[in-house]
């Protein structure tokens, strides 16, 4: 049990070249998806209707399930554009397989997961509306 624990320590704490280029994969691509993701996030906040307190609130929560599925659809083409390109570290240790642990998904999702609740204003009223009501 020690030595299992030992292992799995001195692994966590490993600083080589895959661990680098690990890091390097997710900060490629979550840096993409943010930037992305910040300007669309900049526009569907633009153009999504404010809270309005006289609307009943199921017309409210229609209006966050709506706006909700449209960030799903516009968050599954984010990863699939950014998976476009290619992995900038590819080629530089031949120890190293670009995603081979979901790296490029990690990324994406902490980059896109990151924007979309901070830039959705209007979604969060909306959202805080209803459950302090």
């Amino acid at each position: 049990m020690i030595f299992i624990i030992k292992n799995n320590l001195l692994r966590l704490i490993r600083h080589d070249d895959i661990r680098f280029l690990k890091l390097l994969e997710i900060i490629q691509y979550a840096s993409l998806a943010s930037l992305l993701s910040l300007g669309i996030s900049h526009i569907i906040n633009k153009y999504t209707p404010e809270l309005d307190k006289t609307k009943g609130k199921s017309i409210i929560l229609l209006e966050i399930l709506l706006q909700l599925i449209l960030l799903i659809i516009i968050a599954y083409y984010i990863k699939k554009f950014v998976e476009i390109f290619p992995f900038i570290g590819t080629g530089l240790s031949s120890k190293y397989v670009p995603s081979k642990k979901n790296e490029a998904n990690i990324g994406v999702e902490f980059g896109l997961a990151y924007i979309f609740v901070a830039s959705q204003i209007k979604l969060n009223e909306k959202i805080t509306y209803l459950v302090s009501n």
